[in-house]
């Protein structure tokens, strides 16, 4: 017998730490957990149990729970559906939770885990007797609990959920986000919410798959670096150790912590055979697999720059730049700066959806950012030009000053973008590995024009625009500057990156 004897790990390979000894006090996953086992009969896996009572720790308080974003990555058919299930039944009949609101991509998908819950609640004498209505309307489903609690299923869509205050929003599969619009909409339903929370479960993904990756690896980051202590999103990642071998027995219980409780190795030993190596990888031992055309940088090149305490030399002028996303749906602000060993320091400090913030946060940071680098044609961000050049310094009324607007366009485009990817080459740029600008950096194209080449957002996989606002940043840092006694930069502060 192959393997026969394999057994799923119970702790995911890679997951936020908890802050003490969780017990029946430190976690309601305790609660659920009862729930779920003495009150419906269920019978846990050992990951689903462990899972349950981590993802529900409490904060310090031991009112709210620590974790506002939990992040689960599991392989195929490992019990995902279940667990989620027991969760929203928890969270409904004994948190007594007023909306929780099932999302996915596709909207049979997300209706499925409702229409499933509703199966469990008809067959329950208890919970049924809590059972108001079920509405199953294509595209209105819903369950409708005595106290008007709810459970809705909908598309995760720009529209999806706005309006609503939720008490739990799930985003099945979150690999097939290829843009931030869902999130943006759904995960603010549980902003005025106490105890709220955003799970997001998923397999590993792809280059196309925007949204995981920069949350999973944002989270990650702060493992690696052992800053969890203020984390408010939680990670919790079954999967194989990068660059072992697919076909080894001994690695696939990483990624499948239900091998041996109902899968088995025989069976995955069957997919080895009838899948190609890079959906194996992907399905059934949740790693990530890069199966598109890769972008400028060759691989590795852009993480060769990161490091983590960059930072511009003291008194070192900034450069900023704006641009914004081809679909126009999120809009971005990058600084460059020299380094006290001479290479340059770049980093994304504001990243928000659309454009009608951006007046506001310059009006409210002229004094300290007098200028911005914008593409002056043919790009989404240069729309906004003649509105930004009337931005006036918000503190001080009888400032007569503006913001200035740098504009870049024509040759310089083509010169810009040769000096970049020549910086990164040379390792003369130096970033900390901020997720979402990774992402840009990793999946941004050039376009040809005659001899010469430019970034390009229009066909490049997801946004961009954190890359491109990058090479306008480098751009200005690189020019000349006249001396002056004193800088309107020496305010700046490297932490106030702001994200939405």
């Amino acid at each position: 017998m192959l393997a026969g004897a394999l057994k799923g790990h119970t702790t995911p390979r890679v997951y936020t730490p908890e802050l003490r000894e969780l017990t029946p006090e430190t976690s309601l996953g305790f609660e659920c957990v009862a729930f779920l086992e003495e009150d419906l009969g269920w019978v846990l896996r050992p990951w689903q149990r462990w899972l349950y009572i981590h993802a529900l720790e409490l904060d310090e308080s031991g009112e709210g729970f620590r974790f506002d974003t939990i992040i689960v990555l599991i392989a195929r058919q490992n019990g995902k559906t279940k667990w989620l299930l027991g969760l929203v039944l928890w969270r409904l009949y004994v948190d007594m939770a007023r909306l929780v609101i099932s999302t996915a991509q596709d909207l049979d998908k997300a209706e499925e885990l409702l229409d499933e819950g509703a199966g469990v609640i008809e067959d329950d004498p208890e919970l049924n007797g809590e059972l108001v209505k079920y509405l199953q309307t294509n595209g209105k489903r819903k369950i409708t609990l005595t106290g008007r609690r709810r459970w809705k299923a909908q598309t995760a869509t720009r529209k999806g959920g706005r309006s609503l205050s939720a008490d739990m929003a799930i985003l099945d599969e979150l690999r097939e986000h290829q843009s931030w619009a869902a999130w943006a909409a759904i995960v603010p339903t549980t902003t005025a919410v106490a105890r709220s929370q955003v799970v997001a479960v998923s397999n590993a993904g792809d280059q196309t798959s925007i949204v995981l990756r920069t949350v999973r690896d944002a989270a990650g980051r702060k493992i690696e670096l052992g800053q969890t202590a203020d984390t408010k999103v939680g990670l919790f990642e079954w999967s194989a150790p990068p660059g072992v071998p697919h076909t080894d027995p001994q690695y696939w219980p990483y990624a499948n912590p239900s091998l041996g409780y109902g899968i088995t190795a025989d069976k995955l030993a069957g997919y080895v055979e009838a899948f190609p190596e890079s959906e194996f990888r992907t399905e059934y031992l949740c790693q990530w697999v890069d199966t598109l055309e890769p972008g400028v940088f060759p691989e590795g090149t852009w993480d060769a720059c990161r490091d983590p305490k960059s930072r511009r030399a003291p008194g070192a002028e900034l450069s900023l730049a704006l641009d914004v996303s081809f679909d126009r749906q999120w809009s971005h602000i990058t600084v460059a700066a020299p380094r006290e060993d001479g290479a340059f320091h770049l980093e994304l400090i504001a990243s928000r959806a659309g454009t009608d913030w951006i007046a506001e946060w310059f009006a409210e940071r002229a004094h300290k950012y007098p200028e911005v680098v914008v593409q002056a044609r043919g790009a989404p961000a240069s729309s906004l030009i003649e509105d930004l050049r009337l931005i006036k310094y918000k503190d001080d009324d009888d400032n007569d000053q503006t913001l200035r607007v740098i504009e870049w366009g024509g040759p310089d485009l083509a010169a810009a973008s040769g000096r970049f990817y020549d910086a990164v080459m040379q390792r003369r740029v130096r970033h900390r590995g901020q997720p979402r600008l990774t992402a840009a950096a990793e999946l941004v194209k050039s376009k040809q024009s005659g001899d010469a080449w430019f970034f390009e957002r229009k066909n490049s996989v997801g946004d961009v625009a954190p890359v491109v606002s990058g090479v306008a940043a480098l751009w200005r840092a690189m020019q000349p500057r006249e001396d002056e006694s004193s800088s309107a930069y020496d305010e700046y502060d490297d932490a106030e990156t702001l994200f939405a």
